[in-house]
């Protein structure tokens, strides 16, 4: 108030001063729709907020605005939030940090932004190696290994990878390095994938390991050391199992039939090997596979006899009344032998 020179008094007036110098407050900025593991993000629909607010002159709602990639743009206020308008899809390799700011009345300024992230939308790259191989494309010196190696260098990690063998069960290995051991013969297919920390999965490759560890088995179906009256028709079979394969069969036909062996030239099987003459034959035949894994080399005695016994001498002895006396020697049999009983008779009474 005021007082003129003859002592009047104004009457008492009051006004009020307003200050409002403190930012409006906003807090932590809130992401939904993405993954975010270290400094790295992934998502197609990420949004954003924060609640935002302010004691002294208010919130100018209109001011509120959000920024993913360094620039500002209009946002959405509703009720204390202030948001984003429009979902943000991360780009793989793009910087990121998502901001939100307001103003107040009076046109303090307050923001906040999250830490700096980088796009990861790639999945992580495996690679399979080993399983050298020592023949012709197969693995015959111990057990064929395949290593995995999972590499995320650009990204967010290698945060885990399975494999299955020969369509099995998926089994979790180790996020960057496993070494699988495969000891069974066979061409075995290995599948497998890895997953970084952000959830991006690889598509499932495949790699094969042609493992052979185990000889062939040949066998035939000679009646081995036994004698017989007829032509011997031998078949030779290979097994080689889950392995590389049968490749071939040889045999060795002894050239003597008198016991003594004496091997012809080694022949390729490829019919049944047919033996017609009498006399005391050894077989000794092997398989290969393709392995270059060759078979033991069995030995068989074909021991054939179609030649009746020689030199049976029959004398008449002693005649009685009621009864003959015969007398029988003489026989022999060089290939097969006498069996133990080797005579009978036979007597027509009408002669």
């Amino acid at each position: 108030n005021s007082t003129d020179n003859v002592g009047h008094v104004e009457a008492t007036k009051r006004a009020y001063v307003l200050i409002d110098k403190n930012s409006p407050s906003v807090s932590a900025v809130s992401l939904s729709g993405a993954q975010v593991f270290g400094g790295f993000i992934n998502g197609s629909s990420v949004n954003w907020s924060a609640v935002v607010s302010d004691a002294a002159s208010g919130l100018n709602a209109a001011s509120c605005e959000v920024a993913s990639i360094g620039s500002w743009s209009a946002g959405s206020y509703s009720a204390g939030t202030c948001s984003n308008a429009t979902p943000v899809s991360v780009s793989n390799g793009a910087a990121y940090q998502f901001g939100v700011r307001v103003r107040d009345n009076v046109l303090n300024v307050g923001q906040n932004i999250t830490s700096s992230y980088i796009g990861d939308t790639v999945a992580s790259i495996t690679t399979a190696s080993g399983c050298i191989t020592d023949w012709n494309g197969w693995r015959t010196a111990g057990s064929g290994e395949v290593n995995l190696i999972c590499n995320d260098n650009t990204g967010s990690g290698c945060s885990a990878t399975t494999f299955r063998i020969d369509s099995g069960v998926w089994q979790s290995g180790n996020p960057i390095f496993n070494q699988i051991f495969l000891i069974t013969d066979g061409n075995h297919r290995v599948d497998f994938n890895s997953a970084d920390n952000l959830g991006n999965y690889e598509l499932v490759k495949s790699t094969f390991c042609a493992v052979d560890r185990n000889n062939p088995i040949v066998s035939s179906d000679v009646n081995n050391g036994v004698w017989q009256n007829f032509n011997a028709i031998v078949n030779l079979t290979c097994n080689d199992g889950n392995g590389s394969g049968c490749k071939r069969i040889q045999y060795w036909l002894d050239s003597d039939p008198t016991g003594g062996v004496n091997f012809a030239l080694g022949q390729i099987y490829s019919n049944p090997i047919l033996i017609s003459s009498d006399g005391n034959f050894a077989l000794q035949y092997r398989a290969e596979d393709n392995a270059a894994r060759v078979s033991d080399s069995p030995q068989v005695l074909v021991l054939i006899d179609k030649t009746a016994p020689s030199g049976v001498s029959l004398s008449f002895g002693t005649i009685m009344t009621s009864s003959i006396y015969v007398n029988v020697s003489g026989a022999s049999d060089s290939l097969s032998g006498l069996n133990a009983l080797p005579y009978w008779f036979e007597a027509d009474s009408n002669a």
